[in-house]
């Protein structure tokens, strides 16, 4: 039990191999690859939410950023959504801290000041990092009732049984698909009534 519980599954990648491999920040200590894309790199997302009410988790997380910043030999990718949609909301994360900290001779400038507090987004015509505007969860509307009629193309046809927020709960006619919930801005739904 004792050998088996130190062996992971990357002791047995192969160094050489020509092959993307997908892992967690716990798992990359000692490894190094000469591409790395470190992706979420967003407040609320890394560091999460949970580490931001205490200073010793949120320490844990930057020393999880620099273990993965370190596994890079040639290339290091850090990368931030402009949009997630994350537990049914859409949110507008700011860019992590965690960018800020890296000091500006060792990053390739885009042309903008440092404003890591300010959501921003990448804009592929001018390469350049831009402020944008903040859109909330609140700002989307959601154009079904509850008693709505819809239809799913692989469901079928249900009824709104609950609204929250940007979320809706469908209780579909087959009840093999049984109750369903759906972002409303998202849902591939139409509108019977």
């Amino acid at each position: 039990m004792e050998e088996v519980a130190l062996v992971s599954d990357t002791d047995e990648l192969e160094q050489e191999s020509d092959l993307v491999t997908l892992m967690t920040l716990h798992a990359v200590k000692g490894l190094e690859y000469p591409y790395v894309f470190i992706a979420g790199c967003e407040e609320n997302i890394f560091p999460s939410y949970r580490a931001m009410t205490e200073q010793d988790d949120l320490e844990e997380e930057r020393r999880l950023m620099y273990v993965g910043v370190t596994r890079a030999m040639k290339k290091l990718y850090l990368t931030a959504a402009k949009r997630r949609m994350l537990f049914g909301d859409l949110q507008r994360n700011l860019l992590s801290r965690f960018i800020s900290d890296i000091p500006e001779h060792l990053t390739r400038s885009l042309g903008v000041e440092p404003m890591h507090r300010m959501p921003m987004s990448f804009s592929r015509s001018s390469a350049s990092l831009e402020p944008m505007a903040t859109e909330t969860h609140s700002s989307i509307e959601n154009p079904f009732n509850d008693g709505d009629r819809v239809r799913h193309k692989v469901y079928g046809e249900g009824i709104v049984v609950g609204k929250q927020g940007t979320l809706i709960t469908v209780a579909f006619n087959d009840k093999k698909a049984g109750l369903k919930k759906f972002a409303a801005h998202l849902a591939p739904l139409i509108k019977l009534n």
